[in-house]
């Protein structure tokens, strides 16, 4: 597990930011890297983990962030999340959630 994910971590500053742990790990054969985005999600994803057989990696972000999906909401690792549907325009947000089996 790692924490301090991302570009935006808060008070500690730029000089703590790193991306470069998700590109070796997904590097790595048969590793699962996720990254969760709010607290719900974490937790199911660290439920996950624990019941997956193999490499795994989750990486937290730092600061307070907004809170996106609800404590009933299900995850499964190697599926995105879609929140609404339209026409005009797509929105991938942190696609670091990789699966590689």
């Amino acid at each position: 597990m790692g924490s301090h994910g991302g570009i935006s971590i808060g008070e500690n500053g730029p000089s703590q930011m790193a991306v470069e742990d998700y590109v070796l790990l997904c590097a790595l054969p048969g590793f699962v890297v996720l990254s969760p985005s709010d607290e719900f999600c974490t937790r199911a994803l660290v439920h996950h983990m624990v019941e997956y057989v193999g490499p795994c990696y989750i990486r937290t972000g730092r600061p307070k962030v907004a809170v996106i999906y609800r404590p009933e909401d299900k995850f499964e690792i190697g599926k995105a999340k879609v929140h609404g549907d339209g026409k005009d325009v797509a929105i991938v947000v942190c696609a670091l959630k990789w699966y590689r089996p």
